[in-house]
């Protein structure tokens, strides 16, 4: 019985690594997500890694529903060419336990919804506008990026309601915040700039 179970865990392993994939967005039909032709014919399940190029439709994906990505990780701007984003809006929610990079000149914007996140590298722009974002790894601005937020809540854990376990790492970079909630254990920068404009702005260390 016990070499049994090993054998059953052992393949339930395999089964999850076989089947996860590297997923490229194409935005061939549209910028829906959950298109299928969007990813060059299926939708990215649990534990693909997503990677968002410069695409010649101009087409890029926007999050509307529930989309879950296990450990997966996401790579926005993959092919570091005139820029690539992924857009978050009302009713959609994004949850990985994978890292999200932007690469330069790519963005991930967040009108509205909920991401549930496990740290960003930022070499692009990350704008906030609206929603709930938090994340159990610390979020790290790279020269040469922008962190914006006009609105919206920024936590550095994934229970909004403990107090923050993750840092906000500036290094060479500018963050904007003119509305909006962040709340971080540690601000930790190096070089860069912090502005800070408008009543409803709150940074929490």
């Amino acid at each position: 019985t016990k070499y049994f179970l090993i054998a059953c865990i052992i393949l339930v392993l395999f089964s999850t690594s076989a089947y996860s994939a590297i997923k490229t967005w194409t935005g061939a039909t549209s910028t829906d997500w959950s298109v299928g032709s969007n990813w060059g014919g299926t939708v990215p399940v649990l534990n693909d890694d997503i990677k968002i190029p410069t695409v010649a439709s101009g087409n890029y994906p926007v999050i509307s529903t529930a989309v879950s990505l296990g450990n997966g990780t996401i790579e926005i701007n993959s092919n570091l060419s005139t820029g690539a984003s992924l857009t978050l809006t009302l009713g959609g929610s994004l949850s990985t336990t994978g890292l999200m990079t932007i690469r330069a000149n790519g963005s991930f914007i967040m009108i509205d919804g909920t991401a549930t996140l496990d740290g960003i590298t930022n070499l692009g722009l990350l704008n906030v506008q609206n929603g709930t974002m938090t994340s159990t790894t610390n979020i790290t601005l790279n020269s040469g990026s922008s962190l914006i937020q006009s609105g919206g809540l920024i936590h550095m854990a994934t229970n909004t309601s403990t107090n923050p376990t993750d840092d906000l790492v500036i290094s060479s970079a500018t963050f904007t915040q003119s509305g909006g909630t962040f709340y971080t254990n540690d601000f930790i920068p190096t070089t860069g700039t912090f502005n800070q404009t408008g009543s409803t702005a709150t940074f929490r260390v």
